[in-house]
């Protein structure tokens, strides 16, 4: 599992890259507006042109944290008639829809199911949702027995931070964003 990471790691030490394992990032030291080099935890000064890093140092990364209800699930049927692949928008207001819930639908064709089925993802969107706004915009779109309708699926609620936008950033420095992320399957 390791060997492309190694690979890489092994190409960019040839071509002047230094890798430093089992360190923090104490700080980033910048001169000018650009990063000029890294203060490790263990207090050791690395000298450096550019650095890409983990979003988890940089300071303040994490904004709101929000709730986000999510539904995937397999039909044999389209929702719409001719059309294999479609995005349905159910606002919020109407029905008993608290939230706005996109819905898309996917085909074979894009190789998330076999010939005949279609994936069915629904989403509660800005995290405002409730599993009701799921199980709603599904009874508006595929009708009031959508569940007999459907042949495998799950609701699941995602716990997600969104990422602050922190202003200026020096141009050599670029993070790896990796927002943290929980499901929890509810059925």
């Amino acid at each position: 599992g390791s060997e492309l990471s190694q690979a890489f790691c092994r190409i960019s030490a040839v071509n002047g890259s230094t890798y430093v394992l089992r360190r923090g990032v104490e700080e980033i030291l910048l001169e000018d507006g650009a990063v000029s080099g890294i203060l490790t935890t263990a207090g050791d000064r690395l000298n450096t042109r550019h650095v890409f890093a983990s979003s988890m140092f940089e300071p303040g990364r994490l904004g709101e944290e929000e709730i986000v209800w999510r539904f995937v699930g397999v039909l044999q049927r389209s929702i719409l008639d001719g059309h294999p692949r479609t995005l349905v928008i159910v606002p919020n207001g109407i029905g008993s829809c608290t939230s706005t819930v996109r819905v898309w639908q996917f085909d074979s064709s894009l190789g998330v199911c076999g010939d005949g089925y279609f994936v069915l993802y629904a989403e509660c969107v800005h995290g405002s949702g409730t599993q009701e706004d799921i199980r709603n915009a599904l009874a508006r779109v595929l009708g009031e027995s959508y569940s007999e309708e459907i042949s495998r699926g799950i609701i699941f609620k995602q716990r997600m931070w969104t990422r602050k936008e922190n202003g200026s950033r020096p141009i050599n420095l670029e993070w790896v964003y990796d927002v943290p992320v929980e499901i929890d399957f509810t059925g």
